[in-house]
């Protein structure tokens, strides 16, 4: 009497392949494995030609992950692969371990290099912490398997520290160089202030920033804070301001050309909101000739939405209802543009919520030339 290895099922006229498997088990196993080992060759193609490490942990782990989930067959006594599963796949982790090892290695030669070629204190420390997050990267992974390579992460380990060491002499040399000078009494800093410190010296407070534009650093006394502060707060406002209209096709390398030009043009009375203000009018400009309505309606309502941010966060009062204004403005010329006939209906935040004005037409409605001509919403008040 025959029975299924898979699923038990069994009886006196019940038929079994040569695996011991029934028909409907055989079928659905087959194309499971099937399905999995084209993963797994596709996977292995693609280790085998990448120079990015994260796709060959990626891809490795893809791999590990499907060959394991073979064992559950082999178990049962079904045979899906030519050798044994753990074998498999301790096969293929040995030939990915050497790809790995051959990969960083190159990559910290290369992390060596430039470590003693930057000239820029901070590039070296950049350079390093590339180089290290990537080898915790490769270990993390490594860890994760039930046959970790405990030589593959040594010798990262190795690496690791050599590069470590490395970027701390460099560090040292770099300050007995570039010593850090008090802007007070010039007597030099042996361990410089990370935001604000008192002079071991004279006892004054001394602060660092970093000019958020050529990424210089500068050790300051209180009274000359106020300008790299307001420069920090200037490029807080335009790097938010670019972060919201990039999507609406606003050029980063375009956007800093123009920045470089206002800078020059003001002559010391740099407002950035005037520049942000401007830019917005280029843009808008643009999709107003293309007669663009819906995306011109997202525009006025991200820029209403922007200033309303500043207001709240930092008590400033932009007005920003005009804004609100043209977007319901822009929005209706869309709906006309469609060629929308039935009428619009006002559907405020309900009672509680919308401000008393805003409130009373509730659930008015107007033909699309009529809310053109009356705009009655948004009223001018506090809501957005």
């Amino acid at each position: 009497m025959a029975t299924c290895k898979w699923c038990n099922e069994g009886g006196l006229f019940f038929f079994t392949d040569e695996d011991g498997l029934c028909k409907k088990c055989a079928l659905k196993i087959s194309s499971e494995v099937n399905s999995k080992l084209r993963v797994i060759k596709e996977s292995d193609d693609i280790i085998e030609k990448t120079e990015n490490i994260k796709t060959v942990l990626n891809r490795t782990e893809v791999v590990i992950k499907y060959l394991s989930d073979f064992i559950k067959y082999e178990e049962k006594g079904i045979k899906v692969l030519n050798m044994p599963v753990e074998d498999t796949i301790s096969g293929f982790c040995k030939e990915a371990d050497e790809k790995l090892l051959s990969m960083i290695s190159k990559a910290h030669e290369v992390s060596i290099m430039k470590i003693n070629e930057f000239k820029s204190l901070n590039a070296k420390f950049k350079e390093a912490a590339k180089f290290m997050n990537l080898s915790k990267m490769i270990i993390l992974s490594i860890e994760k398997r039930d046959n970790k390579n405990l030589l593959l992460i040594e010798k990262i380990r190795l690496f690791n520290e050599e590069v470590n060491r490395l970027s701390e002499i460099q560090n040292d040399q770099f300050k007995k160089e570039n010593p850090v000078i008090c802007p007070y009494c010039n007597e030099i800093l042996e361990d410089p202030p990370k935001t604000k410190k008192k002079c071991p010296s004279c006892k004054n407070p001394v602060y660092f920033k970093i000019d958020p534009y050529t990424k210089k650093q500068y050790y300051l006394t209180e009274q000359e804070i106020e300008k790299i502060e307001k420069l920090q707060d200037r490029y807080r406002i335009e790097e938010r301001f670019y972060n919201t209209f990039k999507e609406f096709g606003l050029d980063e390398r375009y956007f800093k050309k123009r920045q470089t030009e206002y800078d020059k043009k003001a002559k010391g009375n740099y407002s950035p909101f005037a520049f942000i203000n401007a830019i917005f009018n280029e843009l808008t400009f643009d999709y107003a000739k293309r007669k663009d309505y819906s995306s011109l309606s997202s525009m006025y309502h991200a820029m209403a939405y922007f200033l309303y941010e500043f207001n709240i966060d930092r008590g400033h009062k932009h007005n920003f209802f005009f804004y609100l204004y043209e977007s319901q403005k822009m929005d209706l010329y869309y709906q006309k543009q469609t060629g929308f006939k039935e009428k619009v209906q006002i559907m405020t935040s309900g009672k509680g919520c919308a401000c008393s004005k805003c409130y009373e037409l509730e659930g008015k409605k107007f033909t699309i030339d009529e809310a053109l001509e009356k705009m009655p919403i948004p009223c001018n008040c506090s809501y957005i």
